[in-house]
């Protein structure tokens, strides 16, 4: 079918829009395209030749600058092409936007800054491109102001030749339209059919200027009949909520190719910036050793190996867990146990002398290395692992610590079902198993609870080996280093004592076994929440907080550990008991809801809205917050706030998640329950 000449938001030809500007613009990118990969070459090459020279700081900001240069040559040319020849104005502002805003201020800090030591063959690339960007910027301004100005003339066009032919047309087919008057009179029999019949109690009315009479209050009644809480239909349905979760989920290939590509790298260099000073080597030297040493590989295979012996035999009660996707498993919660195992062995080791204390602290970087090819490996192996069949007939929830169900109720927010048939590399991402089982280990859980923490608490002990090698300062029970490594330490041992509640958490039940959860959970999260600890260990003459003020904030994170434990176990012993739990001595206020697991099957959930779930509806994430600023405050350095700045921002986003996940799937329950529970985080905030 042939576009409309009305239509304002058809493409404009060149030749009708800006016949002068569109072809100078065109020869421009042309001839800028061809001199691109020269410039490129140049860029990277000058950059590789004085690397050696550059202060630690540019070396990271430079490596990333260029990386964002690069993606801004490819990006230009395409834009351009497209809003040019198409004459379309999102291309062409897009195009406008990264040349004025990102392209031109870059070439101008690369070629005129004396600190880099820009070489004169960069800087003579650097004025040409800049002299081409500069052109193609006024003339793609001249040509986003024609093309504005010629839709808004076909716009008014339209508007004006249809205005005085369909007002009046409208406003007659409504007044002759036979609707309104059915509509009208219809509700009024049905409003006066309810006011009569509906079983209600006779009020007397006392008037003034008039008798006495009887009537009866029935308004909401008869506004909902037909129409109840439970049937009626608003405009946005329960079925439009999950395409927003679904789209607010799904993350395109060409966006999540380049996270996985970047992040590793990312890490090990930020980490081994941050330890320069310790290390004394060239950053890239540095990491080299780091990769091709052979004592992190043989730390990971140890330590994994302690891991299954433990998980196998340690005596332990079999808990039963129950996967939607699979076939029910034993497992056994022995995680404080093993990982108590393990760092005990490590300091005896280091006491003895069989290997030096910062042994862990020292090969870090290599370890982020391996543990990172062992994430992208693990999510490989899964990828092509065939997924179980469901149980036949899953069994009921049981009330007992004996049994845990972990499944992924609503569908649609799960980001593998946001496209009929998902690509590997979404399923490579994301995961293709919720609860996998290998040799009878969970995967997931072994290698997010079990290894994760046991590398956090390794690390920090190791710390300590390396701050006493270091600082000749006498020993202080409420150092800021002291203070951070306690209150860290006790908030692994709280997680894996209580790691039926990991288990049973809704991140465990959404997120899949793919490299986005392995990775997040076994290399970047122990990197960033470690900042604190990695400063204090080789930072000895930098200034530090009174010790009054980190007892104090020692103590504020007991209590903040303490809250976090006990929110987390109210839920949980509420719905183990299916809502037979008495708290602060009496019954407790919940929201009975039924809703549809992802099998299609009928279940229901319990809402808490009593104890410390009466205050906010996510006081856990509260307290885990106030948890990481508590050892965040007892650091000066600004590097240290990296953490706190960091699980502000999962919190945030994991809490506009759950929202939208449970507005999904448990529909005007939900509403209701944000009636009673109004706030997110906090009373009153």
């Amino acid at each position: 079918m042939q576009s409309s000449n009305n239509d304002p938001f058809q493409e404009i030809p060149l030749s009708v829009a800006a016949p002068s500007v569109g072809l100078p613009l065109q020869v421009l990118l042309h001839l800028h395209a061809h001199l691109t990969p020269f410039a490129i070459i140049a860029q990277i090459g000058c950059f590789l030749l004085k690397f050696h020279i550059l202060y630690p700081t540019y070396r990271v900001t430079l490596l990333a600058l260029h990386f964002v240069s690069v993606l801004v040559h490819i990006a230009r040319p395409v834009l351009g092409y497209h809003g040019n020849l198409k004459g379309r104005i999102p291309s062409l502002s897009a195009f406008w936007i990264l040349s004025a805003l990102l392209h031109l201020p870059t070439l101008l800090f690369l070629g005129l800054n004396p600190d880099i030591h820009p070489l004169p063959l960069e800087q003579f690339f650097y004025f040409l491109d800049s002299a081409f960007s500069s052109v193609e910027l006024i003339i793609a301004t001249i040509l986003i102001r024609l093309l504005a100005n010629r839709q808004m003339e076909l716009f008014r066009k339209m508007m004006t030749e249809a205005k005085d032919k369909a007002l009046f047309e409208h406003i007659l087919d409504q007044i002759c339209s036979s609707v309104p008057p059915i509509v009208l009179l219809l509700t009024i029999q049905l409003q006066l059919f309810f006011l009569w019949y509906l079983p209600a109690r006779d009020v007397q009315v006392t008037v003034e200027e008039g008798e006495p009479f009887a009537t009866r209050f029935t308004g909401f009644e008869s506004s909902l009949t037909g129409a109840n809480l439970l049937s009626r239909r608003s405009s946005m349905s329960l079925r439009d909520f999950e395409q927003l979760v679904k789209k607010r989920q799904r993350l395109s290939d060409w966006v999540l190719f380049p996270v996985m590509l970047g992040v590793p790298p990312f890490i090990v260099l930020f980490h081994s910036q941050i330890t320069f000073t310790y290390h004394q080597q060239a950053l890239f030297e540095h990491i080299l050793d780091q990769i091709c040493s052979s004592v992190p590989p043989i730390v990971l295979l140890l330590t994994i190996q302690l891991q299954l012996f433990f998980l196998w035999y340690l005596p332990a009660r079999d808990v039963q867990v129950t996967v939607e996707e699979g076939e029910p498993f034993a497992t056994r919660f022995t995680g404080f146990e093993s990982s108590l195992l393990v760092c005990l062995l490590y300091i005896l080791g280091a006491l003895l002398g069989l290997y030096p204390g910062h042994l862990i602290f020292t090969h870090w970087v290599g370890l982020l290395f391996w543990l990172s090819l062992l994430s992208i490996f693990t999510a490989f192996l899964l990828l092509f692992t065939p997924r179980s069949p469901p149980p036949v007939s899953p069994p009921s929830p049981s009330t007992d610590d004996s049994s845990i169900s972990v499944s992924a109720p609503l569908s649609s927010a799960d980001p593998l079902l946001a496209s009929r048939t998902p690509s590997l590399v979404s399923q490579f991402f994301y995961g293709f198993h919720l609860q996998p089982v290998l040799l009878n280990v969970d995967v997931k859980s072994f290698l997010t609870i079990r290894l994760a923490l046991t590398f956090w608490a390794l690390f920090l002990i190791s710390a300590q080996f390396v701050h006493r090698r270091l600082s000749d300062a006498n020993f202080s029970p409420f150092s800021p280093l002291i203070t951070t490594t306690a209150l860290q330490l006790l908030y692994i041992v709280r997680r894996q004592w209580f790691e039926h509640l990991l288990v049973d958490g809704l991140d465990n039940k959404n997120d899949r076994a793919g490299f986005y959860r392995i990775f997040s959970v076994l290399v970047l999260l122990p990197t960033v929440y470690l900042v604190p600890v990695t400063l204090g260990a080789i930072s000895v003459d930098v200034p530090q907080r009174p010790t009054l003020i980190c007892a104090g904030l020692f103590l504020f994170g007991l209590l903040c550990q303490y809250l976090n434990t006990a929110t987390d176990l109210q839920r949980h012993n509420f719905r183990r008991s299916n809502g037979d739990l008495k708290i602060d001595g009496k019954d407790p206020f919940y929201i009975c809801v039924r809703f549809r697991k992802k099998s299609g099957e009928s279940a229901t959930a319990l809402l808490l809205g009593s104890g410390y779930w009466a205050m906010a509806r996510h006081p856990n994430y509260t307290a885990e917050w106030f948890s990481f600023l508590a050892w965040t405050l007892a650091w000066t350095q600004p590097l240290a706030f990296v953490p706190l700045a960091f699980l502000t921002a999962i919190l945030w986003v994991r809490t506009k998640r759950d929202e939208l996940r449970c507005l999904a799937l448990y529909g005007h329950f939900w509403t209701q329950h944000c009636a009673r529970v109004p706030y997110l985080f906090f009373p009153g905030f």
